[in-house]
């Protein structure tokens, strides 16, 4: 009788690493586990040596932008970094989060589009993590279960 892999077990697999089923059990759980997979801090104090920043701006004549850039305060490219609506800040902050390698400067991290990015960065993490405990089984002799058709 082999060692059979299922659902039930990956899960009792990622109970046992403390690992949750999605971002919104426990934000401030999840957002230390993907920060220490993904070797990155999100930081709500300006730092001048953050790899990536995420704010609110005013213009000169009012209007709330937004920037998302790997550029300090004093270059941002104004056609690729300036957003006049936040929603596809998610993205941009997704993508700091994985390529990021240090700090991520979030001026409101209660904002919904850190909630959406944090939301999607977890479910890949789990997926990562999901991966690793499959290829563990697999070198300890377990193995998927053969579909009764074939």
């Amino acid at each position: 009788m082999s060692k059979i892999i299922t659902d039930e077990l990956i899960e009792e697999k990622l109970e046992e690493r403390g690992i949750m089923g999605s971002a919104c059990e426990d934000y401030d759980k999840a957002i230390k586990q993907i920060q220490k997979h993904y070797d990155f801090e999100l930081v709500d104090e300006w730092r001048d040596n953050a790899q990536f920043y995420v704010y609110a701006e005013t213009t000169a004549d009012g209007y709330e932008v937004f920037v998302a850039t790997s550029d300090n305060r004093s270059n941002p490219h104004i056609g690729e970094d300036v957003y006049y609506y936040d929603n596809d800040l998610s993205e941009r902050l997704e993508d700091a989060m994985y390529d990021s390698y240090g700090d991520i400067y979030v001026d409101d991290m209660g904002a919904h589009f850190v909630e959406d990015a944090i939301d999607s960065v977890y479910d890949s993490f789990i997926s990562d993590i999901k991966e690793d405990i499959e290829n563990t089984l697999i070198e300890k002799g377990y193995d998927y279960a053969k579909d009764e058709e074939e």
